[in-house]
């Protein structure tokens, strides 16, 4: 995982698996994110909401589409 916290990488990365793109999988999303310095993701269904979070608390609040 990267020390610093990317977080317009983490939104493109939401893209990407938003998109159906044929060249989507989740353990290359997994991977492109730890690059990108996610230390993990909190999903609130009943939010309609993921929270991706970086070492020292940096966040990418996603809104699930509508």
């Amino acid at each position: 995982m990267a020390k610093a916290f990317d977080s317009e990488s983490v939104d493109a990365l939401v893209r990407w698996a938003q998109s159906n793109n044929p060249d989507y999988t989740y353990a290359g999303f997994c991977e492109r994110v730890k690059a990108a310095g996610c230390a993990g993701y909190l999903v609130s269904f009943l939010a309609r909401r993921a929270a991706y979070f970086g070492r020292t608390g940096e966040t990418h609040v996603e809104l699930f589409p509508q």
